[in-house]
């Protein structure tokens, strides 16, 4: 009869071991870049002289939750968060600009944009967010502008100047920029300064996503920059 005690007892213990790994984790729900515990139970046999007919529950460590927690923004312009992308589908067309810049961007996009929206609607297809990315530049400083945007599971036919492509799943630092695009050089000198100053190293071609697009009212606009980071 001890020897059952024994092993309730022990099962008793294991939970209120896990319990206070619950516990920790709901104090800290709004702590920013709190990673919650992960409990797992397993069951162990009883060592000794008899049968082995007899065992108990262990609670041990089964990692942490490397989930992306929900940003928050803080209203700060240079707030910096590390998340994982979504794989995104787009439909985008491509030139070369002279170099980066907006008085050098902003052509190639005016022209680009409207052949990839002209494709869609031909094709009844709803675009989604618009995306740029960008290639490595060359050695005269030219770089390669891709311009498109989210399609999802939708169907395109690809047309002399328009391809489907699939940006995978990648690590970023991530600035949301809100305001004009002739500004966006120090704002992207200040995330590469960032995340070179907090260890990272760069691992890809940069993206932006525009949140929100204001020809009239260039200041309302919302940019996000995303670098790929290992």
């Amino acid at each position: 009869m001890d020897r059952l005690v024994y092993v309730a007892m022990s099962g008793a213990k294991e939970i209120m071991r896990a319990q206070a790994a619950n516990n920790t984790n709901l104090a800290n729900v709004n702590t920013a870049g709190f990673r919650a515990d992960l409990t797992a139970f397993q069951t162990q046999s009883v060592v000794g002289p008899g049968l082995p007919s007899r065992a108990y529950a262990t609670a041990d460590s089964a990692g942490w939750d490397s989930s992306n927690g929900s940003l928050e923004a803080t209203g700060r312009s240079l707030d910096v968060a590390i998340k994982t992308t979504e794989p995104v589908r787009i439909a985008e067309a491509s030139g070369t600009a002279p170099g980066f810049g907006h008085e050098n961007l902003a052509p190639l996009f005016q022209e680009l944009v409207p052949k990839v929206l002209g494709q869609l609607a031909s094709s009844n297809v709803r675009p989604g967010i618009m995306i740029a990315w960008y290639e490595e530049p060359a050695d005269d400083w030219s770089v390669v502008l891709h311009s498109g945007f989210d399609i999802g599971d939708q169907a395109v036919p690809e047309a002399d100047s328009i391809r489907v492509v699939d940006l995978p799943k990648t690590k970023v630092a991530s600035l949301v920029h809100r305001g004009p695009m002739d500004q966006i050089a120090q704002v992207y000198e200040a995330l590469v300064g960032w995340t070179e100053n907090s260890g990272y190293g760069l691992a890809g071609r940069s993206r932006e996503l525009y949140h929100e697009w204001n020809d009239e009212r260039p200041e309302l606009s919302v940019t996000e920059l995303q670098l790929p980071i290992k």
